[in-house]
């Protein structure tokens, strides 16, 4: 796990109520602001899958600096990146671009500081279909093209995403109900013509009540 969100809600409840459904208004807007303490979770289990399950994280070290994620209306880039509906980032870093539906949740591409070298993705990261509840499966091809210190790299992969649990998530500053896990695994290759070729995996689990909007 990268990141931990956290939030205050009520004490916790009884375990085995139907887990909620994700939809697309739990994903990012223009005008959003997700708010999110940093943890170190290196060593830390995520946890077994399935129904009923009680995620126990009360004794994470948790950053006590909040962070905040600023989503925005589109914006014009050079090439265009057609189709996304907010936009993460600013001038100084950069730019994600970010297409939400009622159907489903995409990567589109990015940009460099300053805007300067944007990146569509040929073929974009569909993370998530809607309505997506516990059992619920997702599965993805994508593929882009970018230059990295003037070299051609070129990434292709599948993201695999499955709703593997249901049941309440324990943090430290309280505890959620009635939730499912959302696990996302991205497979990636990276070629780099004659210097380079390999892959990465990655795995991202994220945790949603259906109350609060984002990932808890």
């Amino acid at each position: 796990m990268k990141k931990i969100y956290l939030s205050l809600v009520s004490l916790i409840g009884a375990v085995g109520i139907q887990a909620q459904t994700v939809t697309s208004v739990h994903f990012p807007s223009p005008g959003d602001n997700y708010t999110y303490f940093l943890t170190d979770t290196n060593g830390i289990y995520p946890g077994a899958s399935g129904a009923n399950q009680v995620w126990n994280f009360e004794d994470l070290n948790v950053d006590t600096v909040l962070q905040t994620d600023s989503y925005l209306a589109p914006i014009v880039t050079t090439p265009p990146v057609t189709g996304h509906t907010t936009v993460l980032g600013d001038i100084q870093n950069g730019y994600t671009f970010f297409k939400n539906t009622a159907n489903d949740f995409t990567l589109m591409g990015n940009s460099d500081s300053g805007n300067v070298n944007v990146t569509v993705f040929t073929d974009p990261i569909r993370t998530i279909t809607f309505p997506f509840s516990f059992n619920s499966t997702q599965t993805d091809n994508f593929s882009f093209n970018i230059t990295v210190q003037g070299f051609p790299v070129s990434v292709s992969g599948t993201v695999n995403t499955v709703a593997d649990g249901s049941g309440n998530l324990l943090l430290p500053q309280g505890a959620f109900n009635n939730v499912i896990r959302v696990k996302t695994t991205i497979a990636s290759n990276i070629t780099v013509p004659l210097v380079f070729n390999g892959t990465q995996n990655q795995t991202i689990y994220e945790w949603y009540d259906g109350i609060n909007k984002f990932p808890l």
